[in-house]
């Protein structure tokens, strides 16, 4: 069964049409690759600065892995960057694990960055039950490297703005993005100011440096215009009130490791860290500010991060385009494989705005952009509904029995 619910409003971003124009262009950054596998340049372990580790007083060597579409190839003279960051409690992952959706979005004409950082808060258990058991007494520490998680993030993003004529970077459209505990990451990066994270772990700045004073030496500034959300959260949402951002998220609607509401991580199994507020908190936050965004949700699963990857990539690559094609439509959706079209898109001017889900009732095949207007068949048909009156009655008996060749 279809479930999408959509937002009446649409919002139309106050930026200018010049910018739109950069970036808004037909067949590029959509549901569908523009470039093959071999067409993309790959440069892993590009180092972007060094940090002391908060525990150990060891030195961590930072570094980022590098997508792009090969400028022999594609002409375009600037391109859109997209900086992702993997999950891991923190403790565990790295910059790899985002390769895959590297690759995809560079397919699809952007610059797209895994960021390495950081990791480890003294825990050494191995799932999240051992980490519940054995680490309760850390939340501190825990505090402590999401702070330097954050740090580490800022500092990659500097780096890269430094080399934004390297890589051909279109400073005007930055995203970034990630997974888990690196959407977390992401997030406060683009939402803390240094007062907020000194109120999430007060005195650590004293020790560690401030948000923007660790990993270079770099004083570049940059503007993200949207994030990609999987499974990620804030520690407060007031820390979204000031600077809110275009956001498409991706949950598990019962998600016991990072909260889809408000609750502590991993509070399926334990409340002994701290609390935070998941995508739907998020998401209406969002909303009652006059920000898009849009939610998209694996029902009633208490799975972490189990959203489709490959349906991530298409809708963030699609929201990613309408963004910077001037329009962005906020909605909630359940159905994780409803498809989206964003291909046609070249700009508000020229583009048509329709029903572009293929399995809605008004679905418009020629619409260019997606203007909330979809509406979805949520009944099941019911076998012995034979006059489609959704009601089944004695009207649906006589029409069986004269379809049967039977009367009365």
């Amino acid at each position: 069964m279809n479930r999408l619910i959509f937002v009446v409003v649409t919002t139309l971003l106050a930026l200018s049409q010049m910018a739109y124009a950069q970036q808004c262009i037909a067949d590029r950054y959509s549901e569908l690759p523009l470039f093959d596998s071999s067409q993309i340049v790959i440069q892993h372990d590009l180092s972007y600065g060094s940090a002391n580790h908060f525990l150990t007083g060891v030195e961590v060597d930072l570094q980022y892995n590098i997508y792009y579409p090969d400028p022999e190839i594609d002409t375009l003279s600037l391109r859109p960057l997209v900086v992702l960051t993997h999950g891991g409690s923190f403790m565990a992952g790295n910059k790899d694990d985002m390769n895959y959706q590297c690759m995809e979005l560079a397919r699809r004409g952007f610059v797209a960055v895994s960021v390495g950082y950081r990791l480890g808060w003294g825990c050494g258990g191995a799932d999240f039950l051992q980490i519940c058991l054995f680490c309760g007494g850390l939340s501190g520490d825990l505090r402590r490297a999401v702070y330097c998680a954050v740090q580490d993030h800022r500092a990659a993003m500097r780096h890269l703005l430094d080399n934004a004529t390297v890589y051909k970077i279109d400073p005007q459209w930055i995203f970034t993005g990630g997974e888990s505990a690196g959407s977390i990451t992401t997030m406060l990066s683009q939402y803390w100011t240094q007062a907020d994270a000194d109120a999430f772990i007060p005195n650590f700045s004293s020790t560690a440096g401030g948000l923007d004073s660790s990993g270079n030496s770099s004083t570049s500034t940059y503007e993200v215009r949207g994030m990609l959300n999987t499974c990620g959260a804030v520690n407060s949402t007031a820390v979204v009130q000031d600077n809110p951002l275009p956001t498409i998220h991706f949950h598990d609607e019962a998600d016991c490791v990072v909260p889809f509401g408000c609750a502590p991580v991993m509070h399926c199994l334990c409340t002994s860290f701290f609390s935070v507020c998941g995508s739907s908190v998020i998401h209406s936050t969002l909303n009652n500010l006059g920000v898009c965004s849009e939610l998209h949700i694996v029902p009633g699963s208490i799975n972490h991060c189990s959203y489709p990857v490959n349906s991530r990539i298409q809708k963030s690559a699609c929201f990613m385009k309408r963004l910077m094609c001037g329009i962005c439509t906020s909605l909630s959706n359940t159905d994780v494989y409803a498809a989206t079209q964003c291909s046609p898109l070249t700009s508000t001017e020229t583009g048509y705005a329709g029903c572009t889900y293929a399995d809605a009732i008004n679905y418009d095949p020629q619409a260019t952009f997606d203007d909330g207007s979809c509406t979805f068949n949520t009944v099941l048909p019911c076998p012995a509904d034979f006059n489609t009156d959704h009601v089944v009655n004695v009207a649906d008996l006589l029409l069986f029995l004269g379809m049967m060749g039977c009367t009365w």
